[in-house]
C-alpha cells in the first residue's frame, strides 16, 4: 500500500494525467433493503473502537450492510415543519451534501457509481463499470482502495446553504461534512467494518470521474470501506 515512487515522479514531474475511462450510463433505480432503527453496539463501545482503517478482507458487503451504512451515515429519521431531519445535522436542515456510492464488490449491486437518495432509501444508477483504479489515480495512488468493497463519494452543492447563510454559509458545509464522516465511521464500526477518510486527492480528476460542474456541486472527500 502507499504512494509508489513512480507515481510520485509521474504526478510531481511530469504532472498529472486525469485519464478517466469512457463512462457507459447506468440508468436504473434499486430499492435498497430496509435498515435497522433499534438495537445494536453501544454508541460507547463504537467510539472507543473506531479507527481509520485502510487494510480491508478480499470479501463482498451484503446490499443490507451497505443500507445500513448509508441509513447511518446520512437516513431521514423524522420530518417536521416540512423539513426532512436525518441522523446528521445540517445547518436550517438544507443538507448541501450528497453521498455517491462507488460499488466494487457489493452482493446484488452492479459495478459502478449510484447517487443515494435517503428520503426513499434508493440508488440511481449513474455510471456502470469498475471506477475503483480511476478513484485510486485520482486519490494520488492511494492503493488500499483497490482492495475496498466500495467507496462514498461525498459532495457539496454550496448554494444551498450559501443562499441562505451567504459566506458563512461555507463554515456551515465543512461542519456537516465532518459530521457525516463521523456517522460513517460509527455505522461501520458498528457493523465490524473498517473503512478510512480520504481527502489527498486531485479535485479535478475526482470531477470528471463524476463528470460534475465543480461550480455547482464539487466532491469534499472519499471513504473507502470493506470487511476487516
Amino acid at each position: 500500500m502507499g504512494i509508489g515512487m513512480d507515481f510520485l515522479l509521474k504526478t510531481f514531474i511530469t504532472g498529472f494525467d486525469e485519464r478517466i475511462s469512457e463512462k457507459k450510463r447506468l440508468d436504473e433505480i434499486l430499492k435498497l433493503p430496509e435498515p435497522e432503527k433499534k438495537g445494536g453496539p453501544s454508541i460507547w463501545d463504537c467510539l472507543r473502537e473506531r479507527r481509520s482503517i485502510r487494510d480491508y478482507k478480499n470479501q463482498s458487503v451484503s446490499l443490507k450492510e451497505l443500507s445500513q451504512i448509508l441509513w447511518g451515515s446520512y437516513g431521514v429519521t423524522a420530518r417536521e415543519w416540512g423539513y426532512y431531519l436525518k441522523t446528521a445535522p445540517s445547518a436550517g436542515a438544507l443538507y448541501p451534501i450528497e453521498i455517491y456510492v462507488a460499488s466494487f464488490n457489493v452482493d446484488g449491486l452492479k459495478k459502478g457509481i449510484y447517487h443515494f437518495n435517503p428520503k426513499d432509501m434508493t440508488l440511481k444508477g449513474i455510471f456502470e463499470g469498475d471506477f475503483s483504479r480511476e478513484i485510486t489515480y485520482a486519490c494520488l495512488g492511494q492503493d488500499f482502495i483497490l482492495d475496498s468493497a466500495f467507496s462514498l463519494i461525498l459532495t457539496a452543492i454550496p448554494s444551498r446553504t450559501t443562499s441562505k447563510y451567504r459566506d458563512r454559509g461555507v463554515r456551515y458545509i465543512l461542519m456537516d461534512l465532518g459530521c457525516i464522516i463521523q456517522n460513517i465511521y460509527l455505522s461501520l464500526t458498528a457493523l465490524g467494518m473498517g473503512g478510512c477518510i480520504i481527502g489527498a486527492f486531485s479535485d479535478s480528476a475526482m470531477n470528471k470521474i463524476m463528470d460534475l460542474n465543480p461550480e455547482k456541486e464539487l466532491v469534499l472527500a472519499v471513504f473507502s470501506a470493506g470487511k476487516v
